[in-house]
């Protein structure tokens, strides 16, 4: 047998008179009303700070895993420059040598999977850009026709779109938002390729 789930709805006018009969006192509805915004703007807050500090406590943890070094906002130029050499060369020093013991954090993973993310839009980024150059071209050596620069905003349109999902995804931190795009984008080649690969046969 079938089971039906009722979802529950909190009567709030029914809650607050409750309230009211129980207190015998009368219900500031305003009052209440910013009781509880001011109550979800705070979690919302502290969530943003557990995010925070989780991101500092990671980056921390990393150093400490890999040995860096950090300067104080203090430092002379040459301080700096001698601490950004060091950590350099440890960055590469573990990259050749990596171990196992680094994997607990899967950055690289994921951040090479952002980046080849990256460099795909940021091709056909520019080959939107080349189109509309090209277009444009054509149109001032009067090869074609003036009407076919409304395929100029087409393109110029597609070019910022481009751009604008590249620079997304390079600020994602997200490790499931990352694993999303990337198996979208692998699947969108591999259908294009596949229907390309068809016509061809066909043609």
């Amino acid at each position: 047998m079938k089971k039906t789930i009722v979802k529950n709805e909190i009567d709030y006018d029914k809650l607050a008179k409750a309230i009211a009969n129980e207190s015998n006192s009368a219900i500031d509805y305003e009052k209440l009303t910013k009781s509880i915004i001011d109550a979800i703007n705070q979690n919302k807050e502290n969530e943003n700070k557990n995010k925070a500090h989780e991101e500092e406590q990671k980056i921390a943890n990393w150093r400490d895993m890999f040995g860096l070094k950090e300067y104080h906002e203090d430092a002379k130029w040459y301080q700096k420059l001698d601490v950004g050499l060091y950590n350099d060369w440890i960055a590469l020093k573990s990259f050749i040598f990596y171990k196992k013991k680094y994997a607990k954090n899967t950055s690289i993973t994921f951040g090479f999977m952002a980046l080849i993310c990256s460099i795909i839009f940021f091709f056909i980024q520019y080959a939107f850009l080349v189109g509309a150059i090209a277009l444009a071209v054509l149109v001032y050596k009067g090869e074609i026709e003036p009407v076919f620069l409304l395929f100029e905003l087409f393109l110029l349109f597609f070019f910022n779109v481009m751009r604008i999902i590249r620079l997304e995804i390079d600020q994602m931190k997200e490790n499931d938002m990352i694993n999303m795009v990337f198996s979208s984008l692998m699947a969108f080649i591999a259908a294009l390729f596949t229907t390309l690969a068809f016509f061809k046969g066909v043609i």
